[in-house]
């Protein structure tokens, strides 16, 4: 059995809303993740990722470093 593992990722900073969605939603698939979008505008994105605790934390990388119209200043994870 594979381990799973939810995690809620909060990000801050200047988003493009719908361009910063499909991005994550495309990195999501990638690394076959189930991703869920909370909440998204222009200084606030909030998910939660479930999969295996090394493909969720690719996940934050990825998020961290963002796609180049967004300007990822802090993310917090629980």
């Amino acid at each position: 059995m594979q381990h799973v593992i939810t995690q809620n990722i909060k990000l801050l900073g200047q988003f493009q809303e719908e361009s910063f969605q499909n991005w994550v939603m495309h990195r999501a698939k990638i690394l076959d993740l189930d991703v869920k979008i909370k909440t998204a505008n222009s200084s606030l994105v909030e998910l939660s990722a479930s999969g295996h605790p090394i493909l969720v934390e690719a996940l934050e990388i990825a998020c961290s470093l963002g796609p180049l119209e967004s300007n990822v200043e802090s993310i917090q994870t629980t």
